[in-house]
């Protein structure tokens, strides 16, 4: 069959590859692992105005209203969130 063919090549590169960082895998089905997330976050808002109205309690006034340009730049982190992880590979 092509496909286990395949796969069993597969697996023998990848088990030649894996076995010079042996010293991570406990035992030969069991492997940890870690994560911890951040980004970087870039956001413009163009100049702008809007035209509104509203009520004072005795008239309805309307006007206009400039809206400022701005714009962030951040990184941060994953909400602070990380993992750990067991894995068993069967």
């Amino acid at each position: 069959n092509w496909f286990e063919k395949r796969r069993k090549e597969n697996f023998e590169s990848l088990y030649t590859h894996f076995k010079k960082y042996e010293d991570y895998f406990i035992l030969p089905k069991i492997s940890l692992g870690a994560e911890y997330g951040w980004g970087l976050s870039f956001a413009s808002q163009g100049q702008g105005s809007v035209d509104y109205e509203q009520w004072n309690g005795t008239a309805v006034e309307t006007g206009t209203a400039n809206t400022g340009g701005s714009s962030v730049f951040g990184i941060d982190t994953d909400n602070n969130g990380g993992a750990i992880r067991l894995m068993f590979h069967f």
